[in-house]
Parts: C-alpha cells; sequence; structure tokens
C-alpha cells in the first residue's frame, strides 16, 4: 500500500462518501467546500455562508446546509448545485432524509405534554408530519426509532421506550419498552450498571440489533417488537480464553465493545474491530468466534485506539482502520487475523 495524495487539511471538516471526498473549511465568514474524486481532481468548488455542519453523502449527491439552515444538493454526476430545502431547525440527518421541527429550541420545548412537530423529508419531498411526542433518529432506508422517554430532564432521558417507525409506510409498527423485559435478561455474570438501550446496529430479516450498556447485544423482532435474544456472556469461562476482556479484573468474561460492532447484512454477521479484540457473532446459528490480538497489536504498533472518532471501512475481508496513537492506516484481514499492509501517515497528520 503507497499513499497516493496528502492534503493539509487543519481546521477541515471532511466526509468520505464511494470514490469521493469532501473538505470544509473557513475562510472568514465563508465556507470553502471543495470535492475531490478518486484521482484526487476537483470537481467542484464552491465558497458560502456555510453553517460548518454535517455534510452527507448519498446516491451520488452531497447534502450540507449552509448558516440560514437552508439545505443544499450537489449532484456528482450532473454536477448540479441547488437548494432543495428552506430554512428550518434541523434535528436529524440520515443519508437522504432530513427531520426538521419549526420550533426554536427543540430540546426545551420537545417535552410529552408539548411535543414539536417533526417534518421528515425525503430530499425536497416532505413524507411525513410527525406530531406525537419523542426524538426520531432514522438508522436505515426505510426504518427509524422514535425515543418516548418522557422524563422531564432531558440529560436524564434514555433510549429505553421507542417506537419503530416504517418510512415507506408512514405508520408506527409498534411500541417497546424495556421495563418490560429487564427479567428476560439473563447473565451468568453480574450487571454493573443499570440496563441501557445503545444505537440500532442495522437489520437482518426479522432481527432489530441493537447494542446495550454492560456490554450486551439485544435483538428485536422487526415486525412485532418481540425480545428475540440478549447475548453478553462468551463461551469462554475460565482460564487464559478471555485474558484481557474489560472486566478480567472483576473476573468474569462479556463480550467487549459492542458499541463499536457493525452488522454486516450480507454476511450475516456482526463484527467488532476494537483495542486488542476481534470478534464475530453468526447471526444463523448465535456462535460468536472471539479473538483477543494484544501481543501481536503491540509488536506492530497498530490497533484502533482512538479509532471510533475515525469510522473504519469494511471491503470484504479487509478492514481499514486509522491508528489515531500511532498515526498509521492499516488494512486488517479477518481470515488471517493479521494485517495486509500497514502505512505511517504523513508527519504532521491530525
Amino acid at each position: 500500500m503507497k499513499l497516493i495524495h496528502s492534503y493539509d487539511v487543519n481546521e477541515v471538516w471532511y466526509n468520505i462518501g464511494a470514490n469521493y471526498i469532501i473538505l470544509s473549511k473557513k475562510y472568514f465568514d465563508l465556507n470553502q467546500i471543495t470535492v475531490f474524486d478518486d484521482d484526487a481532481k476537483i470537481i467542484f468548488q464552491n465558497s458560502f455562508n456555510h453553517n460548518n455542519g454535517p455534510i452527507n453523502y448519498w446516491e451520488n449527491c452531497f447534502f450540507l446546509r449552509d448558516k440560514n439552515k437552508d439545505c443544499y444538493q450537489f449532484d456528482i454526476f450532473t454536477k448540479t448545485f441547488k437548494k432543495i430545502i428552506d430554512g428550518k431547525k434541523e434535528i436529524r440527518v440520515f443519508c437522504n432524509y432530513f427531520i426538521y421541527s419549526e420550533t426554536y429550541s427543540f430540546e426545551k420545548t420537545n417535552q410529552l405534554e408539548t411535543p414539536a412537530i417533526k417534518y421528515i423529508y425525503k430530499r425536497e419531498e416532505l413524507i411525513w408530519k410527525y406530531e406525537k411526542f419523542g426524538t426520531i433518529e432514522i438508522f436505515s432506508d426505510r426504518y427509524a426509532l422514535c425515543f418516548t422517554d418522557s422524563n422531564p430532564i432531558i440529560d436524564k432521558r434514555t433510549r429505553n421506550q421507542f417506537s419503530l417507525l416504517d418510512l415507506y409506510e408512514k405508520t408506527e409498527l409498534w411500541h417497546f419498552n424495556l421495563d418490560d423485559h429487564l427479567h428476560k435478561l439473563h447473565s451468568i455474570h453480574p450487571f454493573d450498571n443499570p440496563h441501557k438501550v445503545g444505537k440500532p446496529l442495522g437489520i437482518y430479516k426479522d432481527q432489530l440489533w441493537f447494542e446495550m450498556d454492560n456490554y450486551g447485544l439485544m435483538c428485536l423482532h422487526k415486525e412485532t417488537g418481540a425480545l428475540l435474544h440478549f447475548l453478553r456472556d462468551l463461551p469462554y469461562a475460565t482460564g487464559e480464553s478471555y485474558r484481557g476482556m474489560p472486566r478480567v479484573e472483576q473476573g468474569y468474561a462479556v463480550i467487549p465493545y459492542t458499541n463499536e460492532a457493525i452488522l454486516l447484512k450480507d454476511e450475516s454477521k456482526i463484527i467488532c474491530f476494537a483495542i486488542f479484540y476481534y470478534w464475530e457473532l453468526d447471526l444463523e446459528t448465535m456462535q460468536m468466534s472471539y479473538h483477543y490480538l494484544k501481543d501481536y497489536f503491540k509488536e506492530v504498533e497498530c490497533y484502533t485506539f482512538g479509532s471510533r472518532f475515525k469510522p473504519l471501512e469494511v471491503d470484504g475481508h479487509l478492514i481499514y482502520m486509522v491508528d489515531t496513537q500511532h498515526k498509521k492506516i492499516g488494512i486488517f484481514n479477518r481470515n488471517t487475523l493479521r494485517y495486509e499492509h500497514i502505512e505511517p501517515l504523513p508527519e504532521g497528520s491530525h
């Protein structure tokens, strides 16, 4: 592997989509937007009153906002740049979905008695005016979660209560409350903290998977919301099989770093490559393979400490990662459990 191009991107917000890289750099009151193709050629550049906020890529289009909250779309193929949504208060963004509210301060006014109205757009088309209480998070091209914990203290709200929304049919499929299922969450090891639902990992067939606190994985039935699986214990309970586990000092082995897990639908697996660990969960058999690779990672001085700030890229049996501690780029082979290539980043990289 050879580093082909290098750019000084200090104070730059960047995003990578398919074969394109977008850079946003602030110049006085303006932001310069530059889009490169995979040959490092500039295919688009513009300066305007950009908000320096999220820049999203979906289906050969980049979506960005200016300081007035107007949303713009740049089409890679047609090289057209246009405003698609007039400014509103943005709540959530996912790929080509945008969720807005006309309420000035969403968090303060989105209470059970006075829910903020959410306007869900698919690009420039308003597809759903959602008037019920909750905070919406879109996690696929069809489905979203509406979290409905009604604790009046915003910071005390959890994600343990939610509805599954079908964006195609504009309907709520079911509502889930973790409190109703706590008696089903079993582990041979003690729980350190109250249970909390984390981020949705995705959908595989009829399985909707979540990561949880206490190093757990939870699976609900996509159509009914029934609890199908709760996994936490590794199939290695004694000896050196689980050395290096985050909680080995307490004497028990649980699945490490479920918050770093990735669902690979085409492979029927959930995988995790984090710190000194690589593990896979087969979603057909519910069997797990677990590997503790600290000695090897220390030897080559390349592992994913801090990589949560630089998302992993998975391509077949290869994982592309950035080691922000040792300032290296690595390509990890999931089959051999070794790196194919390791390349140092240019000096001065962040």
